[in-house]
């Protein structure tokens, strides 16, 4: 199925995904992402998942050959087992991802009341089991009447649900009116199966972590000067970055003396920069 796509007038373009990217379906995923991100020139690009039912460790390399590419991108509407996949493999640390809104059906609910901002209902107990039924990571809780809240706390937590946090909130000064504020969190675990093809463990991580090559070839194209991988080793330590072993031994122990000049040391934190290292 052809992904949808919309580019507004202040060049952000959004690309739609939809069903399952998976290892039979990510070839064709990507071919069509890359295929529309070269054919715009965007200030962000935004990844709607709002009909993405799943994505595997294919799909997962998908996003970050993306993301190797375009710095300012973002996912909205993830659900909240997508999200929950994104979490698992670090993904939320690379960039924005952000879960879908949910709602629920509160026709049936008493109004208690009427202003200027909207009514006041009262949950009942089918909204209580339509809430939980949403299985959602965390509930906001607020309330103006301390015993419904105690109440409705008890229901959501017989439902797998346990109070976290608690505040009270002076909404209404001089009256005996206080908010109570409330933060529920689901108590189940949640298992995610994974479908994950051993050679592209290396790409689910946290962090991108390009390779000496990878940065070399930055530093060439986009400064035009050769860095060796003892410079870029030499640049790490100085950035507080993990090296390796053979690069922490001092002149005298076999490796030369530094040859990190100050043009080098500034293209080499620019490939730094673009990969996310700092």
């Amino acid at each position: 199925m052809p992904l949808r796509a919309n580019f507004s007038e202040n060049q952000i373009l959004t690309i739609f995904l939809e069903g399952a990217i998976d290892s039979a379906t990510a070839p064709e995923a990507e071919k069509q992402i890359m295929e529309i991100y070269r054919a715009h020139t965007a200030k962000e690009v935004v990844l709607d998942a709002e009909k993405l039912r799943y994505i595997s460790s294919s799909g997962l390399r998908v996003l970050l050959k993306l993301r190797k590419l375009e710095q300012n991108m973002k996912l909205i509407n993830a659900s909240a087992e997508v999200y929950d996949i994104f979490e698992m493999t670090g993904f939320v640390d690379l960039f924005p991802i952000c879960q879908a809104y949910r709602s629920i059906n509160l026709q049936d609910c008493e109004v208690l009341g009427a202003g200027g901002h909207g009514k006041v209902l009262r949950l009942n107990a089918d909204t209580i089991e339509a809430l939980a039924n949403m299985q959602p990571r965390r509930i906001v809780y607020v309330s103006c009447d301390p015993a419904t809240l105690a109440r409705d706390v008890a229901l959501l937590k017989e439902r797998g649900y346990a109070p976290k946090n608690a505040r009270a909130a002076d909404l209404f000064p001089r009256c005996a009116h206080v908010e109570s504020i409330v933060c529920l969190s689901k108590l189940a675990d949640t298992h995610i199966e994974l479908e994950v093809d051993p050679e592209e463990l290396d790409t689910i991580t946290a962090k991108v972590s390009p390779t000496y090559p990878e940065i070399k070839a930055y530093v060439l194209e986009h400064h035009g000067m050769k860095v060796s991988s003892l410079a870029i080793a030499q640049a790490k330590k100085k950035c507080g970055l993990e090296v390796g072993e053979c690069y922490n031994l001092p002149s005298g122990h076999g490796r030369p003396p530094t040859n990190l000049t100050p043009e080098k040391e500034a293209a080499i934190r620019d490939a730094f920069q673009y990969y996310g290292l700092i």
